[in-house]
């Protein structure tokens, strides 16, 4: 075993180093409430390590497993971590809070890969290199011999297509009204974690394609890169003690809102914006909890944004909405054709006893007498 030290060697070493003090950082954590959002993301930080330790295996010419099972550790291993970085997203930012379906999914679908690559893999000849270079040399030497199709696209393709559902989650999230309700730091931390991920794909691609070039070169330059965006990534953890406990307490639904008066003034005009869009307090059974579903901001937010735009409670903002359709009706001629009653229930109300106290209270008479008084407007005018 060469244990010559190069520049690539000593920050894949501390990378290491780095990853099992963050991993172990997170497993402290962890907690029946936030299993998920923590959880994730140790296991998507030790299957950072794993991928490290398997590439040292390879520069040190380690014996313990051969090339062939490391080849095939390394593409069920880089699955993973592409999996377990998708899920650490989406728990950042949908905070879901138990396993799912889709999870098992996910999950399933490496299960299937990896019976494919066992089942179907072929013995690769002529290896020659035994350093960084062996993981490229090894995708070259696939394509030249046209061998383990599977092994090759996971490679390739499986980390663009969990990319580009990333990326999709990040957009989601920017242009979702729960975006203002998330502290920046969280939010900066959301956005440098889906990011390092990309360096860490594009790291590996330089040396795939700088293969042909110079593979030494490159194979260094991609280890370096991999391991610098490791330590980065770890760092930003280990020296920023508040922000788990932000994420944290995000996961948790904290009654405590984030954000200042200008926040919720934007986080209002957004829930306008849904509720004019979506029309959904037309449904009478719509709740508090539904457009906290459908617009992935806590209960919580949501009553602290209400109560600071004017309104007493949600059955009171929703109201609003209701009895502004309503007046609108009633202007169209719509009690000209259609009763009380009617009018009531296509405006979103269950009850017409609340659907009267609530418009009285609105425009200080009756549905009939604003009619009344409507036309009477018209005429006059």
């Amino acid at each position: 075993m060469n244990l010559h030290l190069s520049i690539p060697d000593f920050l894949l070493f501390a990378a290491t180093i780095l990853l099992i003090f963050t991993t172990l950082l997170l497993l402290r954590k962890v907690n029946y409430k936030n299993y998920m959002l923590i959880g994730t993301l140790a296991i998507y930080f030790s299957l950072i390590t794993a991928t490290i330790v398997l590439i040292l295996f390879t520069r040190y010419n380690i014996k313990l497993i051969d090339s062939a099972t490391i080849l095939v550790l390394m593409a069920i291993v880089y699955s993973l971590y592409n999996v377990f970085h998708y899920f650490s997203l989406q728990q950042l930012i949908a905070k879901k809070s138990r396993f799912t379906l889709q999870h098992g999914f996910h999950l399933g679908v490496i299960i299937f890969l990896a019976i494919l690559i066992f089942y179907f893999y072929e013995p690769i000849h002529f290896i020659k290199s035994k350093g960084y270079s062996f993981v490229f040399e090894t995708q070259h030497l696939m394509s030249v011999q046209k061998k383990n199709l599977i092994l090759r696209l996971v490679r390739i393709i499986h980390p663009i297509f969990y990319l580009m559902l990333g990326g999709y989650l990040l957009f989601a999230f920017y242009n979702s009204p729960r975006y203002l309700s998330v502290q920046k730091s969280t939010r900066s931390f959301i956005f440098f974690f889906y990011f390092q991920k990309v360096f860490l794909f594009f790291w590996v691609s330089i040396g795939f394609i700088g293969y042909k070039i110079d593979k030494n070169l490159f194979s260094s330059i991609s280890m370096i890169g991999f391991s610098l965006t490791a330590l980065l990534m770890s760092s930003y953890i280990l020296l920023s003690p508040n922000l788990l406990l932000q994420i944290t307490k995000l996961n948790h639904n904290s009654k405590k809102p984030a954000g200042d008066i200008f926040k919720f003034q934007d986080l209002f005009a957004q829930l306008n914006l849904i509720m004019d869009k979506n029309k959904f307090y037309l449904d009478a059974n719509y709740s508090l909890t539904n457009l906290s579903s459908d617009t992935d901001i806590t209960t919580n937010i949501i009553r602290e944004v209400i109560a600071v735009s004017g309104y007493k409670n949600f059955s009171a903002y929703i109201n609003s909405y209701r009895i502004a359709h309503a007046e609108q009706l009633i202007s169209n001629g719509y009690l000209d054709t259609y009763s009380i009653e009617s009018l009531c229930k296509d405006s979103g109300f269950q009850s017409e006893v609340t659907f009267y106290r609530v418009f009285k209270k609105v425009n200080q008479c009756t549905p009939k007498e604003f009619t009344y008084n409507l036309k009477n407007h018209k005429q006059k005018g």
